[in-house]
């Protein structure tokens, strides 16, 4: 009797444990939402012929590389973690404001990225990141009109694209993708 009750006790737990990670996550992506600060982050194509891999569409951005003139003795290294703080420019668009190797204690507004490549371009160090909100996910059966749309108005110039991003605390969440002032997610609705 009591090795029963053991076992139904570590079942339990199990149970507990494989709930707790998926909701902790899911309580964490919709705090970032409801809470960190959006910005809005410019898409270039990835594949223009392609940019939809199953349910997901690849993003690039174009903001991706810091010039890195800190004297912190830093020495960056392609697959290294690194912090992002994100500021506005003049057109309302998100760049790189400063880049960290540790989690900035100054601000709640950072998003945590990999380090790509690590180059010198006229004796300036600069690294190109990797940001962790590449993958747009949408429904398979509505994804090819978002697909056509998206593709079709990136072939057009002066097209405006752009990923709207809650940051808060280390987590970047990707909300939508806005291509010329439409929502993908409206277009795959329609």
């Amino acid at each position: 009797m009591k090795r029963q009750q053991i076992y139904l006790l570590g079942f339990i737990l199990m149970v507990l444990i494989q709930w707790i990670f998926p909701l902790r996550t899911i309580w964490q992506n919709n705090s970032t939402l409801q809470d960190g600060q959006v910005f809005r982050f410019r898409t270039v194509p990835i594949d223009p012929n392609d940019p939809f891999r199953g349910k997901y569409m690849t993003l690039g951005y174009r903001d991706v590389e810091y010039n890195y003139n800190d004297d912190s003795g830093v020495n960056w290294v392609s697959r290294q973690t690194a912090y992002v703080v994100p500021v506005e420019d003049e057109e309302g668009y998100a760049m790189i404001d400063t880049l960290y190797a540790q989690a900035p204690t100054t601000t709640d507004t950072y998003f945590q990225a990999t380090v790509r490549d690590v180059y010198i371009r006229d004796t300036t160090m600069i690294v190109d990141l990797y940001f962790p909100f590449d993958r747009f996910y949408m429904e398979e059966e509505r994804a090819p009109r978002a697909e056509d749309f998206y593709r079709q108005e990136l072939q057009k110039p002066a097209t405006e694209a752009y990923a709207k991003v809650s940051i808060k605390k280390g987590r970047a969440v990707l909300q939508d993708v806005v291509v010329n002032g439409v929502l993908l997610n409206n277009i795959a609705k329609q």
